[in-house]
């Protein structure tokens, strides 16, 4: 017989059958909920495999590859090698690239003080004799998505030095700027915009002066734009415009330049776009304007660079023949040696359009001319060996030939405003030798060697006015603890100026310079400034001493 029913059993079994019916339903739904999601991720993965990359090697950069990157950073304007700020001269010292490549990292390295790197906002004030006065201020406000904005104004006033019974040179300069800088993963741009008046006070005649009379007085008014990119064919774009205005007259002149870049199997076509122009009325009107357009081949690989192309050039003046000009634009670079020794060779020409305001630039002796005409260069030829001995000294060795038609030499003029230095052309041809060798320990220590040396050859005039044949530039920047400074030396050969028909020969120029500074508080900075430390009276230009041992002093207050 079949025994009956237990109650309690027939209770709890559809319980136990439930149980499992939602288990094997969570089960269930659990794996579509995985396949689901794996199913929604490939989907989302899958959108970005549209490409197959096959990694040869790994990329190791070396010393080359700095030239070559473009999404490397510029560097910070402040952490630059310039001279001591000593507008008495205008001599300068061209940095030696630092670029080195260490831990697989390219970097740039460089002495770190503690006056200004890293300020986003400061005040100076600086007094010394000869009624030295410097006043500067700057300010940067980071806003927020990568852009700034900020301001900076200077004021550098020098009283006038006494040589031979006469008393020279007295002037002032006025700076005030405004900028914005917008920094994105593909893109840089930079708009700044800016005033200046400098005014100095020359000699009038060579007998003794009781007071400096005849001032020239300029007054500019500038604006930039400048834009990179990183991502597409378009890489760079360049808009500058200036206003002078000259005690005799005034002077326009806009410079605009971009840049694009195609890559194609395996090589790059870059080109360059260009237009420049300068018109004013100092003393009589001129109007001087260009085109060109800058193509080239590129074939790059790890140890060899070849770079093809040619500069064409359109210019419209009254007083030329040639309208059209063709110039070559080749190079050559072989890395012999990886990151030690590169081995390379230029030839190129070019043509650079001259402006009243750019010759002040250059220098600030310069009067007011009647005529401005563009330097043409047919070729310029050099060559030689750059690259890395360790991991800290740099060097850059060349040796060049030029040839230049309508080069500005600069002569002595008793004009009825004052002596001046007035521009005339010559073509002439001319060979180099320079040798840049520098050498970076740690951040704490820099020093930089330049020598170059010139053999000039002129078409009419017998002495190429005001030229070197040759100089040495050493540079000296440390950094130890609170205690930073930097020294300056220049050696400049002697020079050539006509005068009254006759030539006169300038001695050589030696001019060295001292700048010592301590952080005293967090905030608080001192320094102390040496200018002309032999206190020597060489002559800048002829009838042009430069100031003797000049002293500053100032307090640099970080109020940001």
């Amino acid at each position: 017989k079949s025994k009956p029913n237990n109650p309690e059993k027939m209770k709890t079994f559809p319980m136990k059958s439930n149980n499992m019916n939602r288990l094997l339903s969570h089960t269930i739904a659990l794996v579509l909920m995985t396949v689901s999601t794996t199913t929604i991720a490939q989907h989302k993965r899958d959108s970005l495999q549209n490409q197959t990359v096959t990694v040869v090697k790994s990329y190791t950069p070396t010393v080359r590859d700095a030239d070559k990157i473009s999404v490397n950073p510029p560097p910070d304007p402040e952490a630059d090698f310039t001279k001591i700020p000593q507008t008495y001269t205008p001599l300068d010292i061209e940095a030696v690239s630092t670029y080195m490549a260490e831990k697989g990292k390219l970097v740039r390295p460089s002495v770190k003080t503690t006056r200004l790197d890293n300020i986003p906002g400061y005040l100076e004030l600086g007094v010394g004799n000869e009624k030295a006065f410097r006043l500067k201020t700057f300010y940067d406000h980071n806003l927020q998505n990568g852009l700034n904005a900020g301001g900076s104004l200077s004021f550098f006033s020098l009283g006038n030095t006494r040589y031979d019974s006469l008393r020279l040179n007295a002037f002032s300069d006025f700076n005030v700027e405004i900028f914005a800088r917008k920094k994105t993963d593909v893109s840089r741009w930079s708009v700044k915009a800016g005033y200046e008046a400098n005014r100095s006070a020359y000699r009038d005649t060579l007998t003794p002066l009781q007071v400096l009379k005849t001032p020239f007085t300029n007054h500019g008014i500038g604006l930039q734009t400048e834009g990179t990119f990183y991502e597409n064919f378009f890489r760079s774009v360049e808009v500058r415009y200036r206003y002078l205005s000259a005690y005799t007259g005034y002077e326009h002149s806009v410079k605009l330049g971009s840049g694009l870049l195609f890559p194609l199997a395996g090589f790059d076509i870059e080109t360059k776009l260009s237009a420049a122009s300068s018109n004013g009325n100092a003393e009589t009107g001129y109007s001087n304007w260009q085109a060109g357009i800058q193509p080239a081949f590129r074939y790059e690989r790890e140890r060899f660079l070849f770079k093809l192309g040619f500069k064409l050039f359109y210019q419209n003046r009254t007083d030329i023949n040639d309208a059209v000009l063709f110039y070559p634009d080749v190079a050559v670079e072989y890395n012999m040696i990886p990151e030690m020794l590169t081995l390379y060779l230029r030839y190129e020409g070019g043509i650079k359009t001259r402006s009243y305001n750019e010759l002040l630039n250059d220098n600030r002796y310069i009067a007011p001319v009647k005529a401005l005409k563009p330097t043409s260069t047919p070729y310029h030829f050099k060559g030689g060996f750059k690259g890395a001995i360790g991991t800290r000294m740099n060097f850059n060795l060349s040796l060049g030939m030029v040839q230049e038609k309508n080069r500005p030499l600069l002569i002595l003029t008793n004009r009825p405003e004052g002596l001046t230095l007035t521009p005339v052309y010559d073509d002439l041809d001319y060979f180099y030798f320079k040798t840049h060798l520098s050498y970076v320990a740690n951040e704490h220590f820099e020093t930089k060697l330049k020598f170059d040396y010139y053999q000039y050859t002129l078409q009419t005039q017998p002495k190429a006015w005001n030229s070197e044949d040759y100089k040495v530039s050493w540079l000296l920047r440390f950094n130890i603890g609170k205690f930073d400074g930097r020294s300056n030396l220049y050696y400049i050969g002697p020079r050539y100026d006509l005068w009254n028909g006759n030539t006169v020969k300038t001695g050589e120029t030696v001019d060295v310079n001292l700048a010592m500074g301590y952080k005293l508080l967090q905030g608080l900075y001192i320094y102390a400034e040496a200018n002309n430390l032999l206190n020597r009276r060489d002559w800048l230009y002829y009838q042009y001493p430069v100031h003797g041992l000049h002293i500053l002093a100032g307090v640099v207050y970080s109020f940001k």
